[in-house]
């Protein structure tokens, strides 16, 4: 539960089979992991990004990267 945690606060950044385990576990898609909880648009992607570091935005990147590799790869993309 620690790890969870340190998700929610923007301590930690799980990799993109962490996030496919835990959308599975809920029942739902992985971008709904990403989802407003009360429906409302947050900020956008560039004003959340400029909050991080360089090397943080590199380490998004990578696992959005690996992320989308794996779906073609689910899904013969």
């Amino acid at each position: 539960m620690n790890f969870l945690s340190e998700i929610e606060r923007g301590n930690k950044w799980p990799y993109p089979e962490t996030l496919q385990s835990l959308a599975g576990a809920l029942g739902i898609e992985v971008f709904e992991l990403f989802k407003p909880e009360d429906g409302k648009r947050g900020p956008d992607f560039g004003e959340y990004m400029s909050r991080f570091s360089n090397d943080a935005i590199i380490a998004v990147e990578e696992s959005v990267r690996r992320s989308l590799e794996n779906v073609k790869k689910q899904y013969g993309g």
